[in-house]
């Protein structure tokens, strides 16, 4: 995003619209943010579950191998 943004800025730029391209670069800078933040939601549930599933597929390894 920080590419796409600086490539942005300066079309806008050499376009005659250097005010535009603060605008951009801001955007950018905004979805930026609004996707770490919902990562930095998500990750922490995520987590849980893969060490639970982790967990339940270790018992169930140990169980098959106990029985042989």
């Amino acid at each position: 995003m920080a590419v796409m943004a600086a490539l942005m800025s300066a079309v806008v730029t050499a376009a005659g619209k250097p005010g535009k391209a603060l605008l951009i670069a801001g955007m950018f800078g905004g979805m930026a943010l609004a996707a770490f933040g919902a990562n930095v939601i998500r990750l922490p549930l995520w987590a849980r579950e893969r060490k639970r599933q982790m967990e339940a597929l270790g018992e169930h390894a140990v169980k098959l191998l106990s029985n042989s």
